[in-house]
């Protein structure tokens, strides 16, 4: 007969890993990547790991915040609780205290962990099953002078990736020839995606999207800022290069605005700043229904909390892409292996929960 799972323990954990380079965006550069890491124990000692890797620059939540939010907020709600009912905690969080999905995602990638661990299964049998094998990454160029981006979209084609994501900033003409350099000296052998991270008025997205469509690019995300929908509307509709919304969707309800609006031909979602697996499947589902592909975002994440996404990845039927690159910019992890990554794909693992194993020793306390 089975017997109703309690959690008993829930613990937070920070783990900061230099990058291999540094990343330069439209918000900021960075060196290094903090993540903050939430282990549940059940009263029958299993035990599940989440992460998340805040971003305070575009949804105003750190590691110190995250940290904050679930010792003194979420993990007196959280114990004494079915690990299962994940509305009921769903709810629960959300009405203790709202936003803060970072610290909320955290608790829910160690909530499906646990759940999976607790079954014998690997996540993605929880969240649909896997689609895929092996789940597609698109290497992302961080701003640079054109010749160095026409130098690492060499190293990753050689590296097997078939895709890469230009950032850009306020100077768009730079990405603009980034993009025709790439498409010059490539062709159709490797796509081409840009991200403004909202740094363009909707004229400046007019003029540099209109000059972008003769190259055949993937998408151009997130042109104009996150609370102009009907800009971005607009945008699409003066264009003929496919648009994608990212740092505009925070819950269903904003995918439901976008949908409505006809403001975007593609859903980024970044299960971070959405708060986490059992939120995001609901815009999943919205963006599925809408006819729209999905593209699976990061915030720089490293093996633990991409893992969980490499699940939801393979299980989405809608999925164009993903930008999974974290695990392979960070030079340090908190896993005791990496995960299976070969020629621009990760693997999907089959062994229970996420299916990597935490090196506690490399976790500090607050």
């Amino acid at each position: 007969m089975w017997s109703t799972l309690r959690i008993v323990e829930v613990q937070v954990f920070r783990f900061s890993s230099p990058l291999r380079d540094v990343f330069t965006t439209a918000f900021y550069s960075s060196s290094v990547k903090e993540s903050v890491i939430v282990k549940l124990r059940s009263d029958d000692g299993v035990v599940g790991f989440g992460e998340s890797t805040p971003f305070q620059y575009a949804f105003g939540e750190n590691a110190d915040i995250s940290t904050y939010v679930i010792e003194r907020q979420l993990a007196p709600k959280l114990v004494g609780r079915d690990p299962f009912n994940l509305e009921e905690i769903s709810t629960v969080m959300e009405k203790t205290i709202p936003g803060f999905y970072y610290a909320k995602c955290a608790v829910d990638f160690a909530l499906y962990d646990l759940i999976a661990k607790s079954l014998g299964l690997p996540l993605h049998r929880l969240i649909g099953g896997k689609n895929v094998e092996k789940v597609p990454v698109a290497w992302v160029i961080g701003i640079k002078e054109v010749d160095r981006v026409v130098e690492e979209a060499e190293r990753a084609k050689s590296s097997g990736f078939r895709e890469v994501k230009l950032k850009a900033d306020r100077r768009w003409r730079r990405v603009v020839d980034a993009v025709k350099a790439i498409k010059e000296r490539f062709g159709d052998e490797l796509e081409v995606r840009v991200d403004a991270n909202q740094s363009w008025s909707v004229d400046e997205a007019k003029r540099a999207i209109s000059r972008l469509d003769r190259y055949d690019v993937q998408a151009v995300e997130q042109p104009v800022p996150a609370w102009n929908i009907e800009g971005l509307a607009e945008v699409r509709m003066s264009v003929s290069t496919p648009i994608m919304a990212d740092e505009a969707i925070r819950t269903p309800s904003d995918a439901i605005r976008i949908v409505k609006a006809e403001a975007a031909d593609i859903l980024n979602l970044k299960i971070g700043p959405q708060g986490g697996i059992y939120r995001c499947l609901k815009t999943r589902a919205i963006a599925e229904a809408a006819g729209l592909k999905c593209v699976i975002g990061s915030c720089l994440e490293g093996h633990l909390g991409t893992g969980a996404m490499v699940h939801f990845a393979s299980a989405t039927k809608n999925l164009l892409s993903t930008d999974l690159v974290g695990p392979l910019l960070r030079a340090e992890r908190v896993t005791v292996q990496p995960l299976n990554f070969a020629e621009g794909f990760y693997e999907v693992l089959e062994k229970p929960g996420v299916g990597v194993e935490v090196d506690e020793t490399r976790l500090k306390g607050r």
